[in-house]
């Protein structure tokens, strides 16, 4: 892909039209001159008319489709950060969460950390041994799983979600899966298997609660999807889940997001980023 090309945004799922130009990024105290940046040009969606910002900056894999340079390879080479490696802290609320390029709080996450090898060179995607919701077994083969920070959905297979809303006792002939708001918190647990450890989502971590005039509905946010294997994890799941995302060994970090970690801790210590290792923290506010 050339400088100056148009192209529809796969980061927006096509939703807008952007063009490939070189920005000066500052973090901080921190300048990124000539950072390859996709200015958005023209929105055709008409749900994100009203959405503000100027364009992306790719974080994807090294060998990314288009083969421009990442920010991420950018600081590393003026020295701003010494590893190739960012995790990601979600929050639903106002205290924010945290995203940190070149390394990794352990003070957001709890329990064990666990590495599996990027399932592909393109983006950011993983295999899992299995799924369950409760007692209920979903699956318990491999499959691929992509994680999708821009989506505010679940999605997977079509067989595996009715799976899914039948346990919950929606009505599959319906588009959407509704529970009662005020049995949420009884709702059984979703469980993802990946290599020895469980990652585990919560009845109000995959129910999204929407108020409006007559009152607030519950809505499930797994979406089937037909003629596909993989799923999608989007923000139901990276607000459960800190990840990590290692471009020096090409894989990701998996582990229980923590829900009583300070923001004010300055402890940056794991089995990848030594103390003295430099890296930059930005906070994350988010709203569904």
């Amino acid at each position: 892909m050339n400088l100056d090309e148009e192209f529809h945004s796969k980061a927006l799922g096509g939703l807008a039209v952007c063009m490939t130009v070189r920005e000066t990024f500052t973090f901080s105290s921190v300048m990124v001159k000539n950072v390859v940046f996709c200015e958005a040009k023209e929105i055709v969606a008409p749900r994100m008319i009203d959405a503000s910002f100027d364009g992306i900056i790719g974080l994807g894999c090294r060998k990314a489709e288009n083969e421009l340079p990442l920010l991420l390879e950018s600081l590393h080479e003026i020295g701003a950060i010494d590893h190739l490696i960012y995790s990601v802290f979600f929050k639903r609320n106002f205290s924010g969460g945290e995203f940190i390029l070149g390394g990794i709080n352990p003070d957001k996450y709890h329990g064990i950390m666990t590495f599996t090898e990027a399932a592909d060179e393109t983006e950011w995607k993983f295999y899992a041994t299995g799924i369950t919701l409760g007692m209920h077994t979903v699956r318990h083969d491999s499959f691929v799983a992509l994680l999708n920070p821009g989506s505010h959905y679940l999605y997977g297979p079509k067989e595996d979600v009715d799976l899914i809303h039948a346990s919950l006792g929606c009505d599959l002939l319906k588009t959407y899966c509704y529970v009662n708001c005020s049995t949420v918190e009884e709702l059984p647990d979703l469980r993802i298997y990946v290599n020895d450890i469980q990652l585990v989502l919560r009845g109000e971590d995959y129910i999204r609660r929407l108020d409006n005039f007559s009152g607030p509905i519950c809505m499930s946010t797994f979406v089937g999807k037909a003629k596909v294997q993989y799923w999608e994890l989007g923000y139901p799941f990276l607000s459960s889940i800190y990840t990590v995302y290692d471009l020096e060994q090409n894989r990701i970090g998996l582990a229980q997001a923590s829900t009583s970690a300070a923001l004010a801790s300055t402890r940056y210590l794991s089995e990848l980023i030594p103390l003295e290792s430099l890296f930059l923290v930005i906070y994350l506010f988010v709203f569904n």
